[in-house]
């Protein structure tokens, strides 16, 4: 039987309601990519779950998600849950960084520190 490096995951770590992030077992590197859209965010859950080599039923178990959540966030559901999102990108050991528009970096700078 061939191993799969979710194999090497003690039982205890991914029983039900344990989180586990696979980036710590598993890392790929860094790599950025623009994401516009939830069909871009989706693809870049798959390529990176795809990367880590576990499945969609291992990374479900893992974020504290279920099957159907992840085959719809990796198929781009406009509507999935920003919460479940976040927990499932952190799983995979991806971050989110945000890029505020200029106008609005300017208006800040000039506003100075809110309270």
């Amino acid at each position: 039987m061939t191993r799969q490096p979710w194999d090497n995951v003690p039982e205890r770590e991914h029983s039900a309601g344990t989180r586990v992030d696979l980036s710590q077992m598993f890392p790929v590197g860094n790599m950025t990519m623009k994401i516009t859209d939830s069909k871009s965010l989706g693809n870049l859950v798959r390529e990176a779950r795809r990367a880590l080599g576990v499945t969609q039923d291992q990374l479900a178990l893992t974020s504290g998600t279920n099957r159907r959540f992840i085959i719809e966030l990796e198929q781009g559901k406009p509507t999935a849950q920003i919460g479940k999102v976040l927990q499932v990108l952190r799983t995979l050991g991806c971050s989110l960084d945000l890029t505020m528009p200029p106008t609005l970096k300017d208006k800040d700078r000039a506003n100075g520190p809110r309270a």
